[in-house]
């Protein structure tokens, strides 16, 4: 959309990336010079050790991935977008500030909440049970308050969002017979 601010979130690459490059040509050299060469030894060298390169590399990063979700107030409008698989970066405010975004510490999955709008945010913990007395949500917990222009995060995943009026929803999908939904609000 025309005239509308650019959100900018920034990977980084990290060493794992680059060991992977180095690797991969590396084998490509040992390819070509076991086939100038005629030897065997360094052609199925230059074929596997990048492929096992890359199996260590995705090993070490896997640890490193979260969620990234921008909110944004275009037009009035809020709006939001998720980046999944985000392993550390920075971000680009609309007012040309910038903020490093890293993983939130203490779990093995986490959400960062980036606000780039001019409304306060909540992350709400939402506890649902199958339990007949108390059926549906039965309970609420703010994780995080988020101002406007700042960043927040919870160490699970967010899968909710709207208007605090809207509510979360009534009923989710689960395994168990008592579960947790992280909503964010406005």
């Amino acid at each position: 959309m025309p005239g509308a601010p650019q959100l900018m979130l920034i990977e980084d690459t990290l060493i794992w990336d680059y060991l992977t490059y180095l690797v991969g040509a590396a084998g490509v050299g040992m390819i070509i010079f076991g086939l100038l060469w005629r030897n065997s030894l360094l052609i199925i060298l230059g074929i596997v050790l990048p492929g096992g390169m890359l199996a260590l590399s995705a090993s070490q990063k896997i640890t490193l991935k979260f969620e990234v979700v921008i909110v944004d107030q275009s037009g009035g409008t809020m709006a939001w977008r998720k980046v999944k698989q985000f392993v550390g970066g920075d971000y680009s405010f609309r007012d040309g500030r910038d903020v490093r975004i890293s993983k939130p510490k203490g779990g093995p999955i986490g959400t960062v909440v980036i606000n780039d709008s001019n409304q306060k945010l909540q992350i709400i913990r939402v506890i649902y049970t199958a339990n007949p007395q108390i059926p549906g949500p039965s309970g609420r917990d703010i994780v995080a308050v988020i101002d406007p222009g700042k960043t927040g995060n919870s160490l699970k995943r967010v899968e909710h969002f709207g208007p605090m009026s809207e509510g979360p929803p009534g009923t989710i999908k689960s395994l168990s017979s008592f579960d947790t939904l992280d909503w964010l609000a406005w």
